[in-house]
């Protein structure tokens, strides 16, 4: 979970700079929390699952031979990660 809060703070922090909009608050919310998760489940999934990741987010049909073929993922347009 430690990594998840430094991330969330890092991202706040690089948002303050960019719009220099501020948090009211110093705890981070739920939202900041699901949103770091979310982004480190789809770097780790672009690395890792590259070709598959590639072929479901762009609606490709996976090949017979994939490894994950019989989870029957799908490409998760909203969050943008593998489900």
């Amino acid at each position: 979970m430690t990594l998840i809060r430094v991330t969330a703070n890092v991202l706040r922090w690089a948002r303050f700079f960019k719009d220099r909009e501020s948090s009211d608050s110093r705890e981070l919310s739920a939202e900041e929390m699901k949103n770091t998760k979310l982004t480190w489940y789809r770097q780790i999934q672009k690395n890792v699952y590259r070709i598959v990741y590639a072929q479901l987010e762009a609606g490709q049909p996976l090949p017979k031979t994939s490894i994950i073929l019989k989870l029957d993922a799908y490409f998760d347009k909203e969050d943008g990660v593998l489900r």
